[in-house]
């Protein structure tokens, strides 16, 4: 019995020791927890040194995730007709684009009363198979210019400034040009044709180089027009009656043609191409019809201003200038200009 009671008693005592150490121990210590490797997890979250502290509790937001996580308001109708849709590049808005300059400027138009178009003036800068003259004398020689007034109504006057035999060089230096400027306004139109006598390499009073002097004269011509608010169109010369022995019509003018349509690019000007319309022309009638119902052309005779007959394969007769002037008339309607609304 007495045995029982001592280990009855030693058990006791090691129960209380154990609950002693037990209680002490649970004072000091959190429960840890255990992550899925076996580590013990620390209780504060750790923060990144590259990363705020308050990232952990209250992320921040870069402006990129905020378009993604938040939906942007519609903008008022005074904001939307402000900003210009990201699509419609065609009219530059100078709140969008400070400083920025329109790509294109809008053609001079002649002003309107009502939906009558006002009276406006074409003027014609060129050489002799644009310009006019005396039948008394010279008749039936004609130049386009001289009849280009048979196609329009009359609110359209023809000045016609073209010279015969001057280039697009001597024509300036001459002088005539400056009268032309004295005279052209607003709305009006200047027709340029040359090339027949910029081509005399034996003058050096009229020869120009196609790819230079050529171009460098034609632009003060632009120039002119465009200073006035007038509206510059750039003809290519008309071909020379000369065919080969196929019916084929031989080009003659080098590279002044060319040359003409390059400037106009650069420029941003209409040009008609007369060169290549009158070969259709020509190549269409062929080289007889060419000759006598185009070119000056008259048998011994059949003229009193011509009583020895005449060849010219430059300059025309009056059917010819009428046939010249519709290629320039057709040409006016295929590039849409303004002046069309005047023609018959």
């Amino acid at each position: 019995m007495k045995t029982i009671r001592t280990r009855t008693i030693m058990t006791g005592l090691i129960l209380c020791l154990f609950l002693i150490v037990t209680a002490c121990g649970s004072g000091n210590h959190t429960q840890p927890s255990v992550s899925p490797s076996g580590s013990a997890a620390t209780v504060e979250p750790s923060v990144s040194p590259t990363e705020p502290a308050a990232a952990t509790t209250e992320p921040s937001v870069s402006p990129s995730a905020t378009a993604t996580r938040q939906p942007s308001p519609s903008p008022s109708p005074s904001a939307a007709a402000a900003t210009p849709k990201a699509t419609d590049n065609k009219s530059p808005s100078s709140s969008a684009q400070p400083g920025a300059t329109p790509t294109t400027t809008p053609a001079a138009t002649p002003v309107t009363n009502g939906d009558e178009p006002s009276a406006i003036s074409v003027f014609i800068a060129g050489d002799s198979t644009a310009s006019p003259y005396d039948q008394e004398e010279f008749g039936p020689r004609m130049g386009w210019g001289q009849v280009f007034h048979e196609f329009f109504n009359d609110k359209v006057t023809i000045h016609n400034y073209a010279k015969s035999g001057r280039s697009s060089m001597s024509y300036i230096n001459e002088g005539h040009l400056r009268k032309v400027a004295n005279e052209i306004k607003e709305g009006d139109y200047l027709l340029i044709q040359f090339g027949h006598n910029d081509e005399k390499t034996d003058d050096l009073t009229r020869y120009t180089e196609p790819w230079t002097t050529y171009q460098q004269y034609l632009t003060q011509y632009v120039e002119v027009a465009r200073e006035k608010g007038a509206i510059p169109v750039l003809l290519t010369p008309v071909n020379r009656n000369k065919f080969d022995g196929m019916g084929n019509l031989v080009p003659t003018h080098g590279d002044y043609p060319a040359a003409m349509i390059d400037l106009a690019e650069k420029l941003d000007v209409v040009v008609i191409d007369i060169t290549e319309k009158s070969k259709e022309l020509f190549e269409s009638l062929g080289p007889e019809r060419t000759k006598k119902e185009i070119f000056l052309h008259l048998e011994k005779g059949e003229h009193p201003n011509y009583p020895d007959g005449v060849q010219d394969d430059t300059h025309f007769k009056d059917t010819g200038a009428r046939e010249i002037a519709k290629l320039i008339v057709e040409g006016i309607r295929e590039n849409q200009l303004p002046l069309a609304d005047y023609l018959k």
